[in-house]
């Protein structure tokens, strides 16, 4: 049985949420998963908890939330926003998604 998507809008864009399996399942397919995280130097609020990592493209220090860290794939690429737009991550083309937890924790960072 198929199950059927959830999508919430998160600035701007529609986005899908996934389960950790079908995290792992995009991050196993051709395309592979980027996870996309916010710059050090660019965050305006920071989620809790949160520790400091590198995007895969750039070298630029980057946010990963703990919801990032215990979803995220050991095969899929942590790159920060602006590394994520200039190869198309946010063309009206492309799968958006993201996870429970990550909503939860952004929620929760933005009400405090």
């Amino acid at each position: 049985m198929v199950r059927p998507a959830k999508h919430v809008n998160m600035a701007g864009l529609d986005v899908e949420v996934l389960s950790d399996a079908e995290l792992q399942e995009a991050a196993d397919s051709e395309d592979g998963l980027a996870i996309v995280c916010m710059r050090i130097t660019d965050a305006t609020v920071v989620v809790p908890r949160s520790s400091k990592s590198l995007c895969q493209r750039c070298q630029e220090p980057i946010w990963v939330s703990p919801a990032t860290q215990q979803s995220k794939p050991s095969n899929a690429r942590l790159l920060c926003l602006q590394c994520a737009a200039s190869i198309g991550a946010f063309r009206p083309d492309s799968q958006v998604t993201t996870s429970e937890g990550v909503i939860a924790e952004v929620r929760k960072a933005i009400s405090e």
